[in-house]
């Protein structure tokens, strides 16, 4: 195989083991931006360092999830607030904040590891589509990018040229 040819594959193949190392780099960097919120903005205080509860309710469990399953009824619940928990207005935290804070409370009962808790991921949705499938569509299309990468390293697919 000649020098040329075996750069590219070199190059194609540190591109698939970034992508493939990318799912557990993206779910770190979208819980701790959310634990980064739950901070800055006391939540703590009443619901606990891991959100295990206080003054105010567990953000985990089994009562939690089914009573959030639904992202847009937490997301509205953390707007308007109630019950003794003031609402976060988009002065005070913006959408993209309150996409990180819910993330990070979902990967509280993601991993507690008892049964019935992260319920309220798995049946999460962002309009008609699940927190999943959008995660899923945007690892496809980071993977669709990669693809292109290839194409463009390795003279596009299927035309790798032999060197004599």
């Amino acid at each position: 195989m000649s020098k040329v040819c075996s750069w590219r594959w070199s190059v194609a193949l540190v591109a698939v083991l970034a992508f493939l190392g990318l799912n557990g780099v993206v779910q770190a960097a979208g819980a701790d931006a959310g634990k980064a919120v739950y901070e800055r903005n006391a939540c703590s205080a009443c619901h606990g360092t891991n959100g295990e509860g206080g003054a105010g309710p567990a953000l985990k469990g089994a009562a939690f999830a089914e009573q959030y399953s639904n992202v847009d009824k937490l997301v509205a619940f953390i707007r308007k607030g109630g019950g003794g928990m003031p609402g976060f207005t988009e002065e005070r935290i913006d959408q993209a904040q309150i996409d990180d804070l819910v993330y990070y409370i979902q990967s509280l009962s993601k991993s507690s590891g008892k049964k019935g808790e992260g319920e309220s991921a798995k049946a999460a949705r962002v309009g008609s589509l699940t927190i999943e499938q959008l995660y899923g569509l945007g690892v496809m299309g980071v993977g669709v990018l990669l693809l292109l990468v290839f194409a463009a390293v390795l003279n596009g697919p299927l035309k790798v040229r032999r060197m004599s």
